[in-house]
């Protein structure tokens, strides 16, 4: 889907002070502190300083003069300024609208502003309310709001292994309560190892969440270190996935082996123990 042209219509009319003499800079001072963009308000205050000059020299008329020269010329490059800012800035409202939708938010909402030169962005909390980017500063735009969009994209991978883990950890439970007596010392020990492995799952996840809600801006070591707890959580569901079909196996045919299954879930117990010694 595109925006409508309404929209970008709506979103350009900051940029009608930029073409008139002594209010060419508000346009900039206005986007800049609405967005916590120190450059942008900076930027109208310089266009607008040649006619606080010109009003404050008024009976001098060669000062006068010479700011309204200087006011006039600014007009024409404040013209071509806002031009360029928002092509950029209309470019950047297309991406946030089409990642937008794909990314839903959890529960772990932060809100955040990167101010002076970095990316400002606030996320939504939970439910399928979209997580929502400012996408108006363009400084820091390659690092910075690329990297906040692979954070988001994180979340929602991160999201939706938290969904299948439980739908299939759920299932997993059910086949071991079929499969073995639950007054038996089997039956406890498994499932000892299941509620081991549910609450460290639980913990890699709800710690990467975090990570990426605290962080106040993209880095290579974060990321680094939020791939890793994905690696982890999917190496736990892919264990989940071997237990189950052999469950499944071992229950539908006469030659299962209720070895094969101890098995299984000692080399869980194995993972589980050394991620927490790891950690």
């Amino acid at each position: 889907m595109q925006r409508s042209l309404f929209d970008k219509v709506k979103t350009s009319l900051w940029m009608l002070p930029s073409f008139f003499g002594l209010v060419n800079g508000l346009g900039f001072i206005y986007l800049g502190r609405k967005n916590s963009n120190i450059k942008w308000t900076i930027e109208g205050i310089v266009y607008e300083i040649p006619w606080l000059i010109a009003i404050l020299n008024i009976f001098n008329l060669s000062v006068a003069i010479t700011a309204f020269s200087l006011g006039s010329f600014m007009v024409l490059i404040s013209i071509v300024r806002s031009v360029m800012v928002n092509y950029e800035y209309q470019r950047l409202l297309d991406e946030e609208y089409v990642v937008r939708p794909s990314v839903e938010s959890g529960s772990h909402g932060l809100d955040k502003q990167i101010k002076n030169g970095q990316f400002n962005e606030k996320e939504a909390s939970p439910k399928e309310e979209k997580v929502k980017y400012n996408p108006y500063d363009l400084s820091g735009i390659d690092k910075n709001y690329d990297g906040r969009i692979k954070f988001d994209k994180y979340k929602a991978e991160i999201k939706e292994m938290e969904k299948e883990f439980n739908e299939k950890n759920d299932n997993v439970k059910e086949l071991v309560e079929k499969r073995f007596s639950q007054s038996g010392i089997t039956y406890d020990r498994f499932m000892f190892i299941i509620k081991d492995s549910e609450d460290l799952f639980n913990s890699q996840a709800a710690n990467a969440l975090d990570m990426i809600d605290l962080a106040p801006e993209y880095t290579e070591t974060i990321d680094a270190e939020i791939r890793k707890k994905m690696e982890t959580l999917r190496t736990i569901i892919e264990k989940n996935d071997e237990l189950r079909d052999e469950l499944i196996i071992n229950m539908t045919t006469e030659t299962g082996s209720e070895m094969e299954i101890k098995n299984l879930f000692e080399d869980m117990g194995h993972l589980t123990s050394s991620i927490k010694h790891y950690e």
